[in-house]
């Protein structure tokens, strides 16, 4: 253990933690007939994942600019930018219809990519980019003493 570590400042990065799918208009997650919340599985944005892609994605810009100067960087490159992430953080899910029924379709990164996509689901692109950059959501409530 080096001395940084020593500090106990690092957030969780090897397991993924449950991000609340409330759809707009509504206070909390829909709940199954099992009584079990829709919810989206995410990896922390400093896990190794996570890292990687950062990395990828900033030798990209790097290499556009060299090739032809600065990139105008628009509102679809970060949407972009963003559900690609999320397809390389996301984990697993469980879906939950309007009427309260699971909805079985597995999770897949392309699935994912498909949900986030759907006209109408900015919400949950916004929400997921917000869940997975904030570091509070990757990090163990310690004990009271």
């Amino acid at each position: 253990m080096n001395d940084f570590a020593k500090l106990g400042l690092a957030i969780n990065v090897s397991s993924a933690e449950r991000m609340p799918l409330i759809a707009r208009g509504e206070d909390e997650a829909r709940k199954d007939e099992n009584g079990v919340a829709a919810y989206i599985e995410y990896l922390s944005e400093d896990s190794e994942p996570g890292r990687k892609f950062a990395r990828d994605t900033q030798r990209d810009t790097i290499r556009k600019i060299r090739r032809g100067g600065a990139k105008v960087i628009d509102e679809t490159d970060d949407l972009e930018s963003h559900i690609a992430k999320l397809c390389v953080l996301g984990t697993g899910w469980h879906l939950v219809s309007a009427e309260g029924a699971f909805v079985d379709i597995p999770f897949s990164p392309a699935n994912l990519r498909t949900f986030l996509e759907m006209p109408g689901h900015f919400w949950a692109v916004r929400d997921s980019a917000i869940f997975v950059g904030t570091a509070a959501n990757f990090t163990k409530a310690s004990s009271a003493s």
